[in-house]
Formats: C-alpha cells, sequence, structure tokens
C-alpha cells in the first residue's frame, strides 16, 4: 500500500518531531512518499537574498532516504510568523501554486490508497481540495483558528486531533474526530544512569533543572522562577537544550538574574536522552492561549518516560492527561518557583506510558485512513 504525507515541516528538518516517529512505523507496512521543500532558504524582511540562497529554493527533485521516498517542491523564501493570519502575499501564492501543483502531479503519476496531510501553511500554503476519498488531516497544532475550516474540507477520511482539547473544539463545532496523541519512545528513555549522564555532561553534583527542546513563553518568566528557586537549592544549574532565537535573551537574562545556566544549541536526536538522564527536574512554561492549551507536548511525555517530575503551566490539555509526574502551576514566577523546589523536595510518580507508544499510535493512524490499512 502507498501513503503519500504532507509534512508540516521540511524532512531535513522533521527528526523527532510527530510525523517522523510515526512514519518511522508506517514505512514498515507501507511504501511512505512524503512532499518536502529546503528548509535553508528563510530570510529576515528587507535583507537581501543572494543568488546562490535563492538558486536552493528552485527545482524539484525526488530522493530515498533511509525507506521513505521524498520529493521536493519549488519554494520561494518567505519571512515565517509566530502566527500566521491566512494571508497570501505574492510570494506565498506562488508557493501555494508550486506545492499544489506538485501534489497533484505526484498523484497522477503514483496511485496513492491514502493521504495524511499536516498544517504547512506557514511555509508553503494549503494543499490541494482534491486529495482523494482517503484523505486524513493530522491536526497536530493550532496556530491558524482562521484556517481550520479549510484543512477539515479537505480531510475527506476523518480529522486527527492532537489533543482531545483540539478533538473538544471540533466537536462543538459538530465536527467528527478521532484522537490519535503524540507519542514517546519508552525504552530509549529509561535504563541510563542519571549521575553517569550529569558527569559526562560537566554537571556532576548539579541539580539540574531542564528546558529540553525550547518551547516557552516569550515572556520568560520561568527565569525568574528558577531565581527563586535557588534560594532554596543553591546548587541549583539551568540546562536549556536546543536552538531557538529566544536563546540570545535567555543568556542575558540569566546572567542578570545570576542563574548558573548551560545552553547547549542543537543536540543530534539520537543524543537527547542523556540530557533527560541528566534532568531532576523538567519544565514545560507556556503561555494560556490557543497554541499551548490545546498542544500535547512531546517533550512532557518524554519526562514522564524518563520518571522525572515536570513543572508545566496549567494548560488545558495538560489539565486532561492529568500525568502524575506533572506539578501544575499558574504561568507566573512566584508560583513556577515553588513547584520547581517541590519537584526537588518529594518522590514523584512515574505513569504508565504504554499507551503512548509510537507503534500503537501509527496503527491508530491507518484505522482512522481506511481503505485496507487497518
Amino acid at each position: 500500500m502507498k501513503l503519500l504525507w504532507l509534512i508540516h515541516a521540511p524532512w531535513d528538518a522533521l527528526e523527532g518531531q510527530r510525523e517522523w516517529h510515526l512514519i518511522r512505523h508506517l514505512k514498515e507496512r507501507c511504501e511512505v512518499h512524503v512532499v518536502s521543500w529546503a528548509s535553508n532558504v528563510e530570510h529576515r524582511p528587507g535583507h537581501y537574498l543572494a543568488p546562490a540562497q535563492a538558486l536552493r529554493c528552485v527545482g524539484s527533485a525526488d530522493h530515498e532516504e533511509g525507506g521513505v521516498h521524498v520529493h521536493d517542491c519549488v519554494r520561494f523564501p518567505t519571512p515565517q510568523l509566530r502566527r500566521y493570519d491566512g494571508s497570501l502575499t505574492m510570494m506565498r501564492a506562488l508557493n501555494q501554486r508550486f506545492y499544489q501543483r506538485r501534489i497533484r502531479a505526484l498523484m497522477e503519476r503514483i496511485s496513492f490508497d491514502g493521504v495524511i496531510f499536516g498544517p504547512a501553511h506557514n511555509f508553503v500554503g494549503l494543499p490541494p481540495a482534491d486529495l482523494g476519498p482517503h484523505a486524513c488531516f493530522d491536526y497536530l497544532d493550532a496556530t491558524f483558528p482562521q484556517l481550520e475550516s479549510a484543512y477539515v474540507a479537505r480531510a475527506t477520511s476523518g480529522v486527527v486531533c492532537v489533543s482531545r482539547t483540539l478533538q473538544a473544539r471540533l466537536d462543538r463545532k459538530g465536527i467528527d474526530s478521532s484522537y490519535v496523541p503524540n507519542g514517546v519512545d519508552v525504552e530509549k528513555l529509561r535504563g541510563l544512569d542519571p549521575e553517569a549522564a550529569k558527569r559526562e555532561l560537566g554537571l556532576a553534583g548539579k541539580k539540574v533543572v531542564s528546558l529540553i527542546g525550547i518551547t516557552c513563553s516569550r515572556t520568560l518568566f520561568f527565569l525568574e522562577a528558577i531565581a527563586l528557586a535557588v534560594k532554596s537549592i543553591p546548587d541549583l544549574c539551568f540546562l536549556a537544550v536546543g536552538r531557538s532565537p529566544l536563546i540570545p535573551q535567555m543568556r542575558a537574562r540569566c546572567q542578570e538574574l545570576g542563574i548558573d545556566a548551560v545552553f547547549t544549541g542543537r543536540v543530534p536526536h539520537a543524543e537527547v536522552g542523556k540530557y533527560f538522564a541528566a534532568s531532576d527536574v523538567g519544565l514545560y512554561p507556556g503561555d494560556r492561549d490557543w497554541y499551548f492549551d490545546g498542544a500535547c507536548p512531546i517533550k512532557v511525555l518524554e519526562y514522564a518516560a524518563a520518571r522525572k517530575p515536570v513543572v508545566a503551566t496549567d494548560l488545558e490539555e495538560l489539565c486532561r492527561l492529568s500525568l502524575p509526574n506533572v506539578i501544575l502551576s499558574a504561568p507566573e514566577s512566584r508560583s513556577f518557583g515553588r513547584c520547581i523546589v517541590a519537584g526537588f523536595q518529594r518522590s514523584w510518580p512515574s505513569p504508565d506510558m504504554a499507551h503512548f507508544s509510537w507503534r500503537a499510535l501509527a496503527e491508530q493512524l491507518l484505522c482512522v485512513l481506511g481503505n485496507g490499512f487497518c
């Protein structure tokens, strides 16, 4: 059986994300094709785009990588927006035209049994409206309330929601959907020696509070919370793992507050496990908004699989999940600081994460597609 996946981010930037995990398991049963584009053609508004950089976005190519058929499409540079209202500038309109044309050409050449598509509008626009009778929308985040109906209308085989919160929002509109949350590789996150990991990372003797994957509030309120927690835990160290435009601001704020901080930059996915092992308490400091409330954060699940407590904002979906290792707090420095201290002061139970297996979730997704997949 042949499956076409219209991924939400470039293929070479997808490792460790939801689609990458699911595709790893789906390719064991299906011939999986993905539509991608160049990931390194972004520019800042008003800045000149060098000819060599422009050339990287022109042309289409096919190649196979790790058993997955990758089909690149033309994409011209557009500035990336934190929130996108669906409006089409000339360049965005061109990208959408190229994207839709590439998809239609593939579907004419290859008889796909099913199509899965994620929200890629910020890069390449909306997919074609005629994706066939077995097209499933993978509703993996809520950065685009204005485009929700356009995506749902293309889902001839159903909508898969990453969270119960998103599912409830659709239910209130009379739209049926299925629940397929994010998952975790439990076996890869357990069995590591925390003290050995700390020694390897130069954190021996430290109490480590970590933010793995820089998904957080832009207010950085959690840094003030860490500074407050240091008063009770003087050997506390803040470990930030990953890349983000917020890193320079975070570094400067940590220096102002006198926080002992380590910033790793990008870490290969295969090496992330040791950072979870070295953590004593994790963080997920989001904002109470449409996006964070409806998310199913992979990092929170990974902290749970690694048997670590995590202090998180009391977001709607995290309240629904009700994981016993998650300490919920208002997104405010004093409350968050008290919860960080509590994370170190007692032993927190570890939830059973078996039902968050990526393999099982891939099977659920196939069942939504139907047509002999399940």
